[in-house]
């Protein structure tokens, strides 16, 4: 019996460990950013944690060779997973204001995820110490180290695939604490006071994780930068909120308030608010899309003024997030018409499957504030070419800091398929702009003129922004992030 509780706690501490992983960097990335760096940040945090735990681990059993003293570090771990899922959000709130994303999220990390990580890294080393018999060290260390790693696999599995977008982060991270706890327990049995207090403790802590303040981000009714929060819920890839403007308008965005993926007049859907989406609609120009592609659906803002310019447009959208769908219709007024298709799919993956061609491809696709790698690069360039009607238009909004080479790079690496790309600007200079790219010349301003005179944008017009060499991305190549100047 000691010996299967043994390695049911190695297995558990591998699966908490990388579900630990996974729900520290979902805690970092709205206030730091879903990127490269706070991936790496996150990563690293990790396997500091675990060579520390591993070194501080043998050395801990080398002086207490027993089973009994291993119930100690799984109730501290445990306690300490609760205490980072507790206090983690408001330490990451004060921190996010105060640093740059990189420092922030380095100490971030160090709150969130290296304390508890570290206390479970010390449950392998103590238990290969318990478990030598006979003499037989490398045996025991094999096994034990197997079976964590294995558990390590399960968490890694489990995590993103399932229990992410089922509960808030906060309190999954709650949740992760009870089993680490509990299995200490059983060891304090000589202890009845004990155990039944620290089970009495894990028991409050079961309860907290039901509150829904749990995640210690936006929730229903708060305020934010942009208004009242009316829904928000945690999904595979971000957490997505919806907020009532103070004029009837609707924003939809992930994670942070600072970059709005879409906002809609609910009186007015078909009347475009942000200067992006204005822009975009200059892609009926010169000739009206019959059938379109929008890779990544977001709010759903550019649906209705695209059916008010060209009646009977038949739009697909391949929208990676299920969740996205669901907010999106719900709440922002994104609906199918008879002929349309949302299809939750990633992008390109979506184009490599359908027969389906169209005349305009448009891609809105982005992680927070960044644009997925894969839609950016000379391969994508092709494929998309492969799915467009002849003399159809492929489009991209690029998100960048002023000056950023990105739109170039994507220009050079589409230029092989379609020959010369425009862009026009598609919001005002400021710390982030939006450019709109697209295959051909830019719209004349007649064309344009009607556009805005049927969607009641008397000053909308087209702003060429200059393209400069770059070398093309590819899909082995494709620094996106760098080139985006984020």
């Amino acid at each position: 019996m000691l010996a299967w509780w043994i390695r049911v706690s190695v297995f558990v501490s591998g699966v908490v460990t990388l579900a630990v992983e996974f729900l520290g960097q979902r805690m970092l990335s709205p206030r730091f950013g879903d990127t490269l760096d706070v991936w790496g940040i996150t990563i690293a945090a990790v396997l500091v944690a675990i060579a520390a735990g591993t070194a501080f681990g043998g050395r801990l059993a080398d002086r207490r060779p027993y089973a009994e003293a291993i119930a100690p570090v799984l109730l501290a771990s445990g306690a300490l997973l609760a205490a980072s899922a507790l206090l983690g959000p408001p330490i990451l709130d004060w921190l996010s204001p105060r640093t740059g994303d990189r420092v922030g999220a380095l100490l971030g990390a160090l709150v969130v995820i290296v304390p508890g990580c570290t206390a479970l890294s010390l449950v392998t080393p103590m238990a290969v110490r318990v478990s030598v018999r006979e003499g037989l060290v490398g045996r025991a260390a094999g096994d034990l180290s197997a079976l964590a790693t294995l558990g390590a696999v399960f968490g890694s599995i489990v995590t993103p695939f399932w229990l992410i977008g089922l509960l808030p982060i906060g309190t999954l991270m709650l949740l992760c604490a009870l089993p680490i706890a509990l299995l200490g327990v059983p060891a304090l049995v000589r202890r009845p006071g004990t155990a039944v207090a620290v089970t009495g403790a894990f028991g409050v802590i079961a309860v907290l994780a039901t509150l829904p303040s749990a995640g210690g981000t936006a929730q229903p009714g708060d305020r934010d930068a942009l208004g009242t929060v009316r829904a928000a819920v945690d999904s595979r890839l971000a957490r997505i909120v919806i907020s009532d403007m103070d004029d009837d308008r609707r924003a939809m965005y992930f994670d942070r308030p600072e970059v709005v993926q879409s906002i809609v007049d609910l009186r007015r859907p078909e009347r475009p608010v942000t200067p992006y989406i204005q822009a975009a609609t200059t892609l009926v120009c010169p000739r009206p899309p019959r059938s379109v592609l929008v890779i990544g659906l977001g709010g759903g803002a550019l649906l209705e003024p695209l059916r008010r310019l060209v009646p009977g447009v038949r739009i697909d959208v391949a929208e990676l997030d299920a969740q996205v769908v669901t907010m999106a219709r719900r709440w922002m007024g994104a609906r199918e018409r008879p002929g349309d298709r949302f299809v939750v799919a990633d992008g390109r993956r979506f184009l490599q499957g359908t027969d389906s061609r169209y005349d305009l491809i448009y891609v809105d696709a982005f992680s927070g504030d960044r644009m997925p790698a894969s839609l950016a690069t000379r391969e994508f360039a092709r494929l998309a070419k492969a799915r467009l009607h002849p003399g159809g238009t492929l489009a991209f909004n690029v998100l960048t800091t002023p000056d950023a080479p990105l739109t170039d790079a994507i220009a050079s690496s589409a230029r092989e398929s379609f020959g010369p790309l425009s862009a026009q600007r598609a919001s005002p200079a400021r710390k982030l702009e939006n450019t709109l790219l697209r295959s051909g010349p830019l719209p004349q301003q007649a064309c344009v003129d009607r556009i805005g005179s049927t969607l009641d944008l008397p000053d909308l017009g087209v702003e060429r922004r200059p393209l400069g060499a770059h070398r093309p991305l590819t899909d082995a190549d494709a620094p996106v992030d760098q080139l985006a100047g984020l």
